[in-house]
């Protein structure tokens, strides 16, 4: 990746920390405001998937893979526009 370039989702959460870092006006701050947010939808994810796993909240199993799914759409998303504001 060359070093002013930020602008896939392979590129590691250190490039796009020093990318975001750097006196440029590029990536912007609608950059670092999606994978907030991104990184925000994977811990629901996360939070989902183990609930879902659990038989101790079988009464809203259906509701927690709603948002799991929810989470997931956003999240992918969220990285989507962060790759566009980069």
């Amino acid at each position: 990746m060359m070093p002013d370039a930020v602008a896939t989702r392979a590129s590691s959460v250190d490039d796009w920390a020093r990318a975001i870092a750097r006196p440029n006006i590029s990536p912007a701050g609608g950059s670092a405001a999606a994978l907030t947010a991104a990184m925000a939808a994977a811990l629901v994810e996360m939070v989902a998937a183990l609930t879902a796993e659990r038989e101790a909240y079988a009464l809203v199993h259906e509701e927690v893979r709603a948002a799991w799914a929810r989470a997931e759409g956003l999240r992918q998303e969220l990285l989507t526009l962060a790759s566009a504001d980069a």
